[in-house]
């Protein structure tokens, strides 16, 4: 009674000490089951190495009786919590071999896989996934093998026998916490292939038995992002482009950010004369809608734009526009005066060039832009 309320007050190396007092004085199946409680104490204590010999020496001395395949258990456990995982695989093994029909088989070996993949030996995972399910007709964890074993495939490189495998949860466990899961890691895998179609087709099925993991998961956007690169599109061109169509375009925040990367993109690196036109478009959008920081970015990106037509003038006007509503950005400030500046004078407009270096050496004279501004001057 004493040992009892001990551990019922979570005063368990107290406990510990009087089961294993208790123990060494009886001789009948009652000195097993105090040595048992023992080792459960001095597990809560956090003292797992004293539990460990308990539960040791009953696996060792006590074979027959009924806490042999419970020690077995919680010694397997022990070991993976200190460090030792391929001996808790062999105990947790141990168990089904000796007590194949106990209760406690069906976790033992879920664990034994499990333990193996959280140690990395994910071949040995695969085969002790793959082991728990051949073991276990009907376990109750056949579905969580699958996934783990997908993911041990997954980590070796196998991603052939990652889909494999992930495919059959889906169309065996449809209403497995796993499923939705799966699902996006096979659309992500068929991404990678190349195989956009596909991706989408698992997209779908996602959208449709998966609402609420889908909007967690932003699938949708996924999607769209897997359509744009079926179209031909580069990895950041389609997903800039599908945040704009899914995200609200210009009439949010998230979808105006999207448009001002695009339009930088499509300005700087692709020479495509219809995509540079939709970078035009993309920033005049944001200027009707964004807010002082956006409007002033895309003024700027319009000034790049029509420095890539060759028109030098309106060039320099957007990048002033640019720097009139940033003010208090001191570095895209002098920036943009600069290039309003070095753009005029390309244009001819001499008069106004120094007028907006005069702008710079009033405002900030120390500015690395103001130093390149009176280069500009001497040249």
């Amino acid at each position: 009674m004493i040992g009892w309320c001990q551990y019922q007050k979570g005063e368990y190396t107290d406990a510990g000490n009087r089961f294993l007092k208790i123990g060494d004085e009886l001789n009948s199946d009652k000195k097993v089951r105090a040595y048992y409680l023992a080792a459960k104490s001095f597990k809560n204590a956090g003292k797992l190495k004293r539990a460990g010999d308990i539960f040791k020496r009953i696996i060792d001395d006590y074979k027959s009786s009924n806490y042999w395949d419970d020690s077995v258990f919680e010694y397997g456990m022990i070991l993976n919590k200190t460090g030792k995982p391929e001996d808790a695989s062999n105990y947790y093994l141990l168990l089904f071999k000796e007590h194949p029909h106990s209760s406690l088989v069906d976790e033992a070996l879920y664990r034994r896989a499990e333990t193996l993949y959280q140690a990395e030996f994910y071949r040995r995972a695969v085969e002790a996934f793959n082991f728990y399910r051949r073991s276990m007709q009907n376990g109750k964890m056949a579905d969580a093998s699958l996934y783990w074993e997908g993911m041990a495939w997954y980590k070796l490189g196998e991603k052939d026998k990652a889909l494999e495998t992930w495919s059959l949860l889906v169309s065996s466990f449809k209403k497995s916490s796993y499923r939705a899961d799966a699902l996006i890691k096979i659309a992500k895998i068929y991404v990678d292939k190349g195989n956009y179609n596909r991706a989408i087709s698992y997209y779908d099925i996602l959208l449709n038995d998966h609402p609420q993991y889908s909007k967690e998961k932003g699938v949708e956007l996924l999607r769209e992002k897997t359509r744009y690169l079926a179209f031909g599109y580069s990895g950041e061109e389609a997903e800039l482009t599908a945040k704009i169509s899914k995200g609200g375009g210009a009439s949010t925040d998230s979808g105006r950010e999207a448009m001002l990367k695009l339009a930088e993109m499509y300005i700087s690196k692709i020479s495509d004369k219809k995509k540079l036109e939709l970078a035009f478009q993309y920033l005049n959008r944001v200027i009707e809608n964004g807010s002082p920081s956006q409007e002033a970015m895309a003024y700027f990106l319009l000034g790049r734009y029509f420095e890539k037509k060759k028109d030098y003038y309106s060039a320099g006007k957007n990048y002033f526009n640019a720097a009139v509503r940033n003010k208090n950005d001191k570095e895209f400030f002098t920036h943009s005066v600069y290039n309003a500046a070095y753009n005029m004078k390309r244009a001819g407009y001499k008069k106004e060039a120094y007028a907006l270096i005069q702008i710079l050496e009033n405002s900030y004279p120390e500015s690395k832009w103001t130093e390149k501004a009176k280069n500009l001057l001497e040249n």
